[in-house]
């Protein structure tokens, strides 16, 4: 027992490895809404994670040598889009955000416009006596934007932030689980909080009419 103590404390502080956290998707979350139904008309969707990929470190000595990538470009794009699929009766996906001529010319109600702005993780490695213990506070940030041709209806930003502590596991591998779990608790805030800011807007239903 002993031994496997100092083996845990020994890989916590030597070695270097990139442990890869697996894509984040939230799928559609629960939200509370004002209105029963959805917002009616074609909605162009515009999507773009921006600024949510990062490598996320550990502060201090312990783990310092290995680091933990997380890529929520793809799960950020599925998690809006379910969201959102929730609040409009019908959403088209874009490549690029729509001009306001081309927006009305392509038959479109309005469009929405969903970037994602910051990404800030904190990952801490703690010692014990027989296990190490990591613990990561992930927070996200994204701007969403509603037009229609009575002009902005929504413009926000907004975020999610959660933690989650996971053992350290062997060579503080164990980090890559704290790190997805609290990216994809933070995700799930971040689309609730899309989510019921765009569905209680009432200019939306207003302008849907």
């Amino acid at each position: 027992m002993l031994f496997k103590a100092i083996w845990t404390l020994f890989a916590i502080m030597v070695g270097g490895c990139a442990y890869n956290a697996k894509p984040i998707s939230t799928g559609a979350v629960s939200i509370v809404a004002a209105h029963s139904q959805k917002a009616a008309g074609r909605y162009a969707l515009y999507v773009d994670p921006g600024e949510l990929n990062k490598v996320i470190r550990p502060r201090g000595v312990n783990c310092s040598a290995h680091s933990y990538p997380l890529n929520m470009s793809e799960g950020f794009r599925s998690s809006v889009r379910a969201t959102l699929g929730n609040v409009f009766e019908q959403l088209e996906d874009v490549s690029t955000p729509l001009q306001g001529t081309t927006l009305r010319s392509a038959g479109y109600r309005g469009q929405i416009i969903v970037k994602g702005e910051n990404l800030e993780g904190r990952l801490v490695a703690v010692p014990g006596f027989w296990n190490a213990t990591i613990s990561t506070t992930i927070q996200l940030s994204a701007s969403v934007t509603v037009d229609a041709a009575e002009g902005r209806i929504v413009g926000k930003t907004l975020e999610g932030i959660a933690e989650r502590e996971s053992d350290a596991g062997p060579m503080c591998s164990g980090g890559a689980a704290s790190v997805e779990e609290a990216a994809t608790e933070a995700m799930r805030k971040l689309m609730v909080q899309i989510g019921e800011t765009v569905a209680n807007t009432d200019r939306l239903f207003i302008a849907s009419k």
